[in-house]
């Protein structure tokens, strides 16, 4: 009983250890992550306000820009919940079809 509880501990550790040297890989990639979505972020605001200054605008529209694109937190969150799958990026794209057709391929 005793040798089994033992080895139990022992495989546990192991578990553990792997976890743990795996942790870094993880810190980088979710850094590489926001990196990418901040640069991406950036580039959607400058489009879209630039657009908005612009262009005439009709009120819908306006909205639709104001709701997914109105600030950075919003753009972050746009494109954080299409790459982890929690938004269709269809939908979070169709506001942008008449900022142009770069912004929704970036």
């Amino acid at each position: 009983q005793a040798v089994r509880f033992a080895t139990l501990f022992h495989t546990l550790h192991k578990m553990l250890i792997s976890l743990a040297s795996c942790f870094i890989t993880l810190l980088w990639a979710f850094g590489l992550m926001f990196l990418f979505m901040y640069v991406v972020g950036i580039v959607m605001m400058q489009g879209v306000t630039a657009y908005v200054k612009e262009n005439v605008v009709a009120q819908g529209d306006l909205d639709d820009l104001d709701r997914t694109y109105g600030g950075f937190g919003k753009v972050i969150l746009a494109l954080f919940r299409s790459i982890t799958g929690g938004g269709n990026w269809h939908s979070m794209a169709k506001p942008l079809e008449p900022v142009g057709w770069i912004y929704i391929h970036v």
